[in-house]
């Protein structure tokens, strides 16, 4: 059924909008503004005129580029990926871990110290400028 079908009162808790009570009736503006139901409850969406903000967990059924579906991922949760025109970056909470910028270069957080567990064979750590290969555990 369309919601045309429906009265508001019917119908009103299950439309989605970006109502702002601090500026109303405006639209998409360049600053976020977080998705809500029709009662008011906010969702982990925020969009702007320009971009598109996720607070939570993303689930990914498909993988998709300008060519089509490239394969099959799932669960990007609570660390933050930004793709940018000339970069992506992998966060974990406000840490950059991970950048891949347009031009080659892999950048990695860089740490004063070795970490003392956890490591792996083949683990790559920047230690204070100086990349490390762990090759033994």
């Amino acid at each position: 059924m369309a919601l045309g079908d429906y009265t508001i009162q019917g119908s009103y808790a299950d439309v989605i909008n970006i109502f702002d009570d601090s500026n109303p009736n405006v639209g998409l503006l360049s600053t976020m503004k977080a998705v809500s139901d029709g009662k008011g409850n906010k969702t982990p969406l925020l969009i702007s005129d320009s971009a598109v903000e996720i607070k939570g967990s993303l689930g990914v059924e498909k993988v998709f580029t300008s060519d089509g579906v490239i394969g099959k991922e799932t669960a990007l949760t609570s660390s933050s990926i930004l793709l940018s025109s000339d970069h992506v970056d992998l966060k974990v909470g406000t840490d950059s871990v991970l950048q891949a910028r347009k031009t080659g270069e892999i950048r990695l957080k860089s740490l004063s110290n070795a970490p003392t567990s956890g490591s792996a064979l083949g683990d790559l750590i920047n230690q204070s400028g100086t990349l490390y290969v762990c090759v033994g555990v």
